[in-house]
Parts: structure tokens; sequence; C-alpha cells
């Protein structure tokens, strides 16, 4: 049995003004203002979007999507993911960075809110977007998602 994906899980003004501020904080507000808010902001919106996008492009992982989005992020997050970053910057088309700061883990209190859009997605009239397609939203994701603000010269491995 084919699961259906569930286009309201992308197509929502929470995640279309996550991935915003996501890609603005990440390509403007922390060179111009660089402060312990523009530090944290993409962390926070990063955590509300990956659950959707995982419950999006696996529908079957919807139940485990939230778990599995905050593994992800403590991985990433961590020291232990400097291995398999280096390997992916060597054939990346979009390298990727990040520094490791474990006040970054507060960002993990925001989980409520994509579990309850991953539990209510059919029934959340008022933030839908109805008349897009989602693959209008999915390909700038991936892209905003990997293209994070590179490594600051006086940023701490």
């Amino acid at each position: 049995m084919k699961m259906q994906r569930n286009k309201y899980l992308l197509l929502n003004y929470i995640f279309v003004v996550c991935l915003l501020i996501l890609f603005l904080n990440d390509h403007f507000f922390k060179y111009e203002f660089a402060n312990f808010f523009t530090g944290k902001l993409s962390d926070v919106v990063g955590i509300i979007i990956l659950p959707l996008l995982l419950s999006y492009i696996f529908p079957r992982l919807k139940i485990h999507s939230i778990w599995i989005g905050a593994l992800l992020f403590l991985f990433w997050k961590s020291g232990y993911s400097e291995g398999a970053i280096n390997w992916y910057n060597q054939y990346a088309l979009i390298p990727v960075t990040r520094v490791v700061d474990y006040s970054d883990l507060l960002a993990l209190l925001f989980l409520p809110i994509p579990y309850f859009i991953i539990q209510r997605a059919d029934n959340l009239h008022r933030i839908k977007i109805p008349s897009l397609h989602p693959t209008f939203i999915l390909i700038p994701s991936l892209f905003v998602l990997m293209a994070t603000s590179p490594r600051q010269a006086s940023a701490i491995p």
C-alpha cells in the first residue's frame, strides 16, 4: 500500500515563513547583525522545517519524523558529524559548514510546532496554501537548508 504525500506539510504558511526566515537569516541577517539572536534563529526555523520535510519526502516516517529530525539535528550539531561533512564537501556542488555550539540544542524546544502541523496537516485550514504545487517549495527548501551561511573566520570549530 503506497502512502500519499500530504502537500500541506510544505504548503502551509508556517513552513513557508520559516523557509524565508532561514534564507534571509543565513544570507543577510547574520552578516548585517551577527549576534546571539541571528545565530539561534536558523536553528529554530531549521528544527521546524526538518521534520515537515522528512514527513513529506518519506510519508511512512510521518509518526517518527520528529524524533528522526531531532536525532539528525543532534548529530549535525555535534563534533561527530565532522567526518561526514568533510566527506560530503569533497564531492558536493554546494559545500556545507556548521559550528559546533551545544547551546544550539535549545532549538529542540520548538519541536512541538512541527509535531502539531504533522498531526493536523489536513485540518489546518487557516494556514494552508492551496493552489501551489509542492515541488515549488520542496526544491528551494533543499537548497536553502544546504546553503547555510559560511563559517566566519572567528568561528570556533
